[in-house]
């Protein structure tokens, strides 16, 4: 998926066949933002603990860099392949990020990072989900494998969808600045 922002044009990066430096990068920023360490309430609303993490990733002032892991530089047309990705590049994306000045791009630039965290995320949170589900069933007898705890394709927003798709996500983008 290709976007523009602040006048540059992007691309998204292949999370299937991205390199072992992305990735690195990529867990390190994270880690950075404290996302990491935010757990589920019991009983908290799969979309609910996806805000609050969106939320502590804006907060962390470290948004732009999170973008700066997913996104590609296009030049000349043609985007860069992930395996010429270096953190210079995450880096010169970052600061092009962080100074758009126009309502449009800081709707993108927040958009953009509630997807690619949803995305990155949203397997390790079902998860914690089944895992936190299992641990507080008062039956001891019951079945381990209880229906989980589903988040919906429509209350989260797709890497590269472009699209907000739950109104929590468009007040999450439209409110913080």
């Amino acid at each position: 998926m290709k976007y523009v922002i602040g006048g540059r044009e992007f691309s998204s990066v292949d999370l299937q066949r991205r390199t072992v430096r992305q990735d690195h990068f990529m867990v390190a920023v994270f880690r950075r933002t404290g996302i990491d360490k935010i757990s589920a309430i019991k009983d908290e609303d799969p979309k609910e603990f996806l805000m609050r993490l969106h939320q502590k990733l804006l907060a962390s002032g470290l948004a732009c860099e999170v973008l700066s892991a997913f996104l590609l530089p296009v030049k000349d047309g043609k985007p860069m392949e992930n395996k010429e990705w270096r953190k210079n590049h995450a880096q010169e994306t970052q600061e092009h990020l962080e100074g758009c000045d126009t309502e449009e791009d800081r709707l993108l630039i927040n958009q953009l990072a509630f997807e690619l965290m949803a995305g990155f995320f949203k397997q390790g949170l079902i998860s914690l989900l089944n895992s936190m589900r299992r641990s507080t069933m008062d039956d001891p007898n019951e079945s381990q494998t209880s229906e989980s705890p589903r988040i919906e394709e429509s209350s989260v927003m797709k890497p590269g969808s472009g699209q907000r798709s739950s109104e929590s996500a468009q007040t999450s983008t439209t409110n913080v600045h």
